[in-house]
């Protein structure tokens, strides 16, 4: 037991913990830029979806971007990234029926939207545990995935050059 509270400690007080609360932080940025789009779509739902707004702004931005590469429109990049956040956040904002939606469902849905984040939280910090605990890439796909996504980083349009087709 004592060896899971000596892996615990050193995951929190490693330097490299701050990234994963910048990861929780620009999550949650992306939620609330599309929580009026959300709010309109999960209407139905007790909590107004409100995890679903991170789902669907990793989403809509990843395919905004990628589709602007894609066809030369924006080179791929963090710039790029962030445009697309900032014009989708504005597109939500935009109407004020949307700015008040947001104010209304926040008032009435703290305690809800404050559990959900906690829950939210806690699985996105576990999971890092978990991650952090055995990081090699030791195994036979992730060296293709690594691959994959290195070829994805690099490339500033879209598709990606074929790692496998180096220079054809």
């Amino acid at each position: 037991m004592n060896a899971l509270f000596d892996l615990v400690g050193a995951f929190f007080t490693h330097p490299e913990c701050f990234r994963v609360l910048v990861w929780w932080l620009a999550l949650a940025g992306l939620g609330i830029a599309f929580l009026p789009l959300t709010l309109r779509l999960f209407r139905g739902f007790h909590d107004g979806g409100y995890l679903f707004a991170r789902v669907l702004g990793l989403l809509l931005t990843s395919w905004a971007v990628w589709l602007a590469a894609s066809i030369g429109l924006a080179p791929f990049s963090g710039t790029t990234i962030s445009a697309a956040v900032a014009l989708a956040a504005a597109l939500n904002y935009a109407p004020a029926s949307a700015r008040s939606g947001v104010r209304e469902f926040l008032r009435h849905k703290a305690r809800i939207v404050v559990a959900e984040e906690y829950l939210f939280l806690l699985a996105f910090l576990a999971w890092a545990f978990l991650r952090s605990v055995k990081p090699e890439v030791d195994s036979i796909e992730k060296f293709m995935d690594l691959g994959f996504v290195n070829a994805v980083l690099r490339a500033e349009w879209m598709p990606p050059a074929d790692m496998w087709l180096s220079g054809k």
